[in-house]
């Protein structure tokens, strides 16, 4: 049986939720407000936003005002957790003028402004790699690393495209990137973004993959849907596999 325990309005839904793998009673949920279309899609208003629960999921509170997130209207918002540290929290959200990549040390309560960048699709911090301490987000710029040191983040840097990749990377269609969606899988990062062909006519999904052993992309793989859905991990027959 199921019951409704967090609802904004009819044109709001549910863009991504992440849970603290250190204490599974922290939750955050983030809430992108609309409207599609087969021919338009806009994006952002006054229900977007962010929730935090400490009680797994029975009750929530809006974290959406916190000191050092930007104001106004928001478009989709994506939310991680750090394996590393459950009190590190990114949030990258669409946003004028104020989007970008923003990180909390303290649970959500406070936060920044780590990166900028106004073309951007999914969120999924490399908890395999470097003790978690590096995220990736997909960008126009390239697929952007931006990597916690003692003294802070470092502003983000675009990951070298190799052939093919580089060429099927001018394809994706970025005016619907925002339903890109990301997945850490033992040591490759998966993203699945809509591509578009030469005359920017909508195609398929185009399924880009990075091996962090080799240091360098397997490649690029086409699929037969329109648009994305959520990677996750499931064991068959005894061994993990990314669906």
């Amino acid at each position: 049986t199921w019951r409704k325990v967090l609802y904004r309005d009819d044109a709001t839904g549910i863009s991504d939720l992440a849970l603290d793998a250190t204490d599974p009673n922290v939750l955050y949920a983030a809430f992108w407000h609309a409207y599609r279309t087969p021919w338009s899609l806009n994006s952002g208003g006054p229900g977007g936003g962010l929730f935090k629960s400490t009680d797994g999921g029975e009750t929530w509170t809006e974290i959406t005002r916190n000191p050092g997130l930007p104001a106004g209207m928001w478009g989709k918002v994506g939310i991680s957790v750090s394996g590393a540290d459950g009190n590190r929290v990114y949030a990258l959200i669409e946003n004028e003028p104020g989007g970008g990549l923003y990180a909390s040390d303290d649970g959500g309560t406070n936060w920044r402004l780590v990166n900028v960048t106004q073309e951007y699709g999914c969120i999924a911090p490399a908890t395999a790699v470097q003790g978690g301490a590096d995220v990736w987000f997909l960008s126009r710029a390239g697929v952007i690393s931006v990597r916690q040191t003692e003294f802070g983040e470092q502003q983000g840097q675009a990951i070298p495209l190799s052939q093919p990749v580089s060429r099927k990377f001018n394809e994706i269609d970025w005016r619907y990137a925002g339903q890109a969606c990301a997945a850490w899988f033992g040591n490759k990062y998966i993203i699945a973004v809509p591509m578009i062909n030469q005359t920017g006519t909508p195609v398929n999904n185009g399924v880009f993959s990075y091996n962090f052993l080799t240091q360098g992309w397997d490649g690029f793989w086409e699929g037969d849907a329109l648009e994305p859905v959520a990677f996750c991990r499931v064991k068959v027959g005894g061994k993990e596999r990314l669906a």
